[in-house]
């Protein structure tokens, strides 16, 4: 899973378990595809275990191929229920629970049987998911649910459209829309909703019902081990993380602006790093515009060396379409890194323009606006910009002062009970 995981517990602040041995279970959707959703659920883990539970890990089916779930391609496993069942991947076991007709998405947000059953195991169950819709697996749990969410379906998929092709637009027309429908009904299954943005707190406020609370607590970062290796330095490479196949990225643009730049000034060379693979299209376009020299991409990295890769370069980039919040940015500015980022509901946590970093236009202007900002942090802002970036994640992103934070409101839920 990473950093913050079992073997890294590190119970530096008060303890809070004193001689507790309940269980908790943390659930995740495609916990085994990665991404910045599994990160945040490693966080949770270690807060959950440092204040005495017991943690399971269950993962959630989110694929038209999975094989725990039934399926119309096999009219034999309609006849029976969708397994729950203990998988080993990397070292990591957990348990993964499939759904009822993998085809139909909404089905994958429902509640099942054999799921809720396993469920009334637990004292707390806590759900870490990309948006709300997720929590209406919790429906028919009887014990106290939580949930960790940073954006809605309707800003995730903005910018998909485009991308349908014309047989599949009108039903992920539709399923768009209805999954937009169960974010709102979701909200208000579980007792409390954590949001990693103040956008997304305002519009669970709105959208809550009946006795669900809501807070702002972003996940917290290993600032002990995210660390700066020595004084900033101008000469490191400019890194960007996150899922090199996820167009929401916007890596094609990350390269054009990076491409322009080089057209005016001096510029090191840029490092891509993240699970998976680009597409061929962004591939293409690194060829094109001659850039295999300059731009390099690491894929699958473990987290020692994404923690080096961070500590060898200069300055974080990002040219995402949308972020919830962004813990690979946070990440970096944990290691002394000015962060240059689009503006997102995320960035906007915790890029302060000529403080941290800069925030870019989401349209017209970025890649200007982005040799601009790389010129001023490498030009001569960027030790300054590297002392504030550290601070303020060990001031407000720490993860030992949001744990106690989801632990003051584990605590408040469990004496209303």
């Amino acid at each position: 899973m990473g950093v913050g995981s079992s073997e890294k517990l590190d119970v530096r602040s008060t303890d809070m378990s004193a001689t507790r041995s309940n269980e908790a279970a943390v659930l995740v959707p495609g916990l085994e595809h990665g991404g910045g959703v599994p990160r945040v659920a490693d966080f949770v883990g270690w807060n959950l275990k440092r204040l005495g539970y017991s943690v399971t890990l269950i993962s959630l089916a989110t694929s038209r191929a999975d094989s725990h779930s039934t399926t119309l391609t096999r009219p034999s496993s309609l006849f029976r229920a969708p397994l729950v069942t203990d998988v080993t991947i990397n070292d990591l076991t957990y348990l993964h629970a499939g759904s009822r007709l993998r085809e139909v998405e909404l089905l994958r947000y429902a509640p099942r049987h054999e799921l809720t059953e396993r469920l009334k195991e637990f004292d707390i169950v806590q759900m870490v998911a990309g948006f709300p819709a997720w929590a209406m697996v919790l429906s028919g749990a009887r014990q106290r649910a939580f949930l960790q969410v940073a954006t809605t379906v309707a800003l995730e998929r903005a910018t998909e459209r485009p991308r349908f092709s014309l047989l599949s637009r009108p039903y992920r027309t539709l399923s768009n829309a209805l999954a937009s429908r169960l974010d709102r009904r979701a909200v208000s299954v579980p007792a409390h909703v954590f949001t990693e943005n103040s956008h997304m707190q305002d519009w669970v406020s709105r959208n809550r019902r009946g006795e669900t609370s809501v807070s702002l607590v972003p996940p917290g970062i290993d600032t002990n081990y995210f660390l700066p290796r020595g004084p900033w330095r101008p000469d490191g490479p400019l890194i960007s993380v996150g899922r090199l196949g996820d167009p929401r990225k916007g890596w094609a643009r990350l390269i054009e602006a990076y491409a322009e730049a080089r057209r005016v000034m001096k510029v090191p060379p840029l490092l891509l790093v993240g699970s998976g693979q680009l597409e061929s299209h962004v591939d293409k376009q690194i060829v094109e515009l001659s850039l295999s020299d300059a731009v390099h991409v690491e894929s699958d990295v473990t987290d020692d060396a994404l923690l080096t890769l961070l500590q060898a370069s200069s300055l974080f980039v990002q040219t995402s379409y949308e972020e919830g919040l962004g813990i690979a940015a946070l990440e970096a500015m944990s290691c002394g890194l000015p962060v240059v980022a689009t503006d997102t509901y995320g960035a906007r946590q915790y890029v302060r323009d000529g403080v941290t970093g800069f925030r870019l236009p989401q349209g017209h202007g970025l890649a200007g606006s982005f040799g601009r900002s790389v010129a001023i942090v490498l030009g001569g802002d960027g030790p300054t910009m590297s002392l504030h970036a550290r601070r303020l994640v060990e001031q407000t992103y720490d993860r030992f002062v949001c744990g106690d934070q989801f632990a003051t409101t584990y605590a408040r839920a469990a004496d209303h009970e």
